[in-house]
């Protein structure tokens, strides 16, 4: 029986809103939490995008050879929505699969909406809909982060004191950016890892998956005994969050688990949060019954500053 008591915990601690699901595929056995409702999407929508560009690959509506081809994108191309391209001040020539690998291993908004702008948005909603048929779309990464800052209560979401009504409504303002859930997510994740290409696409497919995996933050503090393939998101400095994922044992191809979760309401600064989040991951491979190895960064001093009385010294 999957136990998730102290996953739970860790989300009643530090956050005002969550919502979680986990599966073992190898049992089937299933456990959601927190509550299930339209939750900010995010950045975790990049994995829709990734699969339509491969997909609009396979069925000729991006012509053969558009991962070699180069886009001059000058600085007025730039978009917000984090990443690395937005920092620099001269125009910058990309193939298709430098803008892929950007947004996937540096969740790179330039990259994100050039590729969109591409697929066309519709074409991204309709990919994510196949996975994930509640989850929505609206606007492109650029549009969805101006949208939020256009939002009143957006700039001082970390700081304000919110009524229940209140911070259910800005909820539901951000959702209508990009919509999803935590069971959703999970379904999102599996549907990518899983997809089916013609050779050698699948092998270009891959290789964006592996390097999505630059900076996973479910898998911070475990060793490679363990692989987790996740995409992660935030609005508002890590107010709202979202991750999803697979694992699997390293020695095979085999999916172990999905996982997804959204959550609201947290105070600490951003890295504080990612490091929380990342010692969720721990939690979630014990909840599992896996063997893993705790990695060199993770410390019982770290662990119980960070999580306080829920650091349980296991």
């Amino acid at each position: 029986m999957i136990d998730a008591s102290r996953i739970a915990a860790i989300f009643d601690r530090f956050t005002t809103g969550w919502h979680f699901y986990l599966r073992d595929l190898r049992t089937g056995e299933a456990v959601e939490q927190g509550v299930r409702k339209a939750w900010p999407i995010g950045s975790c929508f990049k994995l829709a995008v990734l699969v339509a560009y491969f997909e609009a690959l396979t069925d000729g509506s991006l012509p053969e050879g558009s991962l070699d081809s180069e886009s001059l994108i000058a600085p007025d191309r730039f978009r917000i929505g984090g990443g690395v391209i937005n920092l620099l001040d001269s125009t910058i020539r990309l193939t298709d699969r430098h803008l892929l690998h950007w947004m996937l291993a540096a969740s790179d908004g330039t990259a994100t909406d050039i590729l969109i702008a591409k697929l066309g948005l519709a074409r991204v909603n309709a990919t994510l809909q196949r996975f994930a048929p509640a989850s929505s779309l609206h606007v492109d990464l650029g549009d969805m982060v101006a949208g939020f800052r256009d939002i009143p209560e957006a700039p001082t979401c970390k700081t304000r004191e919110w009524s229940e009504a209140e911070a259910a409504e800005f909820c539901a303002d951000v959702a209508a950016l990009g919509a999803t859930n935590a069971s959703e997510l999970a379904a999102l994740a599996l549907g990518a890892c899983g997809l089916t290409l013609p050779a050698p696409l699948a092998g270009e497919y891959e290789r964006c998956l592996n390097v999505g995996r630059s900076w996973p933050r479910t898998e911070f503090f475990i060793q490679p005994s363990i692989r987790v393939f996740s995409k992660s998101g935030s609005l508002g400095l890590r107010y709202f969050t979202q991750d999803c994922g697979v694992l699997f044992d390293s020695a095979s191809s085999t999916p172990l688990a999905i996982f997804g979760y959204c959550s609201e309401g947290w105070r600490l600064p951003g890295s504080m949060v990612d490091l929380v989040l990342g010692h969720l991951g721990i939690e979630i491979a014990k909840a599992l019954g896996l063997s893993f190895t705790l990695n060199a960064d993770w410390t019982p001093e770290g662990a119980a500053l960070l999580l306080g009385d829920l650091w349980d010294g296991r």
